[in-house]
């Protein structure tokens, strides 16, 4: 910076395509290559976040590319996380939670589901839809929705699961939440929703957290 101010009259004698190559060898040390092949070849969207964010700071400016990569990593997560994990389990008195067989199938009266990933506003119509389309079956009695791990309980939350209650209640099917985690528990005591349900249906997360659901259920 001094060296700028004492010889700037020396410094503009430069030829810019001097100070440009000059940049150019500067950047090239900054960049570290390596990491940039993995983003490229890890995941599809590390790819498209990397290629728009360099097409934006060659055709904006710096800080508008990294606006630009900021929104979309945002938008591809929302995107992804939209759909959790909604998984149909059978039980076993020895085995626990089991992947429905011959062996173990499906008891068509009491349901067991499992609620796996980020459980926000925007995956709250796929889980309603899909636990429409499970209580569709007349032989269904009880629901037992496992929390064990659903991340991100928040109002909208406890929201979903209230009218999912009264939605069943209609049915006369019954809801059974269990593996609730801490933080969980303590949001749907706030909201009101382990009142409304009933704490006698709500089971915080322990290793027999699920059967003591299966008693209740039966």
């Amino acid at each position: 910076g001094i060296s700028v101010l004492l010889f700037s009259s020396l410094i503009e004698l430069i030829p810019l395509a001097t100070v440009a190559a000059i940049l150019l060898m500067t950047s090239y040390t900054i960049v570290d290559v390596k990491q940039v092949r993995r983003c490229f070849n890890t995941t599809q969207s590390d790819a498209v976040v990397l290629t728009l964010t360099i097409v934006g700071m060659l055709l904006f400016s710096i800080d508008t590319a990294f606006y630009i990569g900021i929104g979309l990593s945002i938008i591809l997560h929302l995107r992804s996380s939209m759909h959790p994990s909604i998984v149909e389990y059978s039980f076993d008195s020895k085995k626990g939670l089991v992947v429905p067989c011959e062996e173990f199938p499906q008891n068509p009266e009491i349901r067991v589901v499992c609620l796996e990933g980020e459980f926000y506003f925007a995956a709250a119509d796929f889980f309603q839809d899909v636990l429409k389309r499970l209580s569709g079956s007349k032989k269904v009695k009880v629901i037992i929705l496992h929390l064990q791990q659903a991340y991100h309980l928040d109002a909208t939350a406890c929201c979903v699961l209230r009218e999912l209650h009264y939605s069943l209640k209609q049915k006369d099917i019954e809801l059974i939440l269990s593996g609730i985690q801490l933080p969980a528990w303590r949001v749907f005591k706030r909201f009101g929703l382990l009142k409304k349900i009933g704490k006698n249906r709500c089971f915080r997360w322990k290793a027999s957290s699920s059967y003591r659901a299966l008693e209740q259920a039966y």
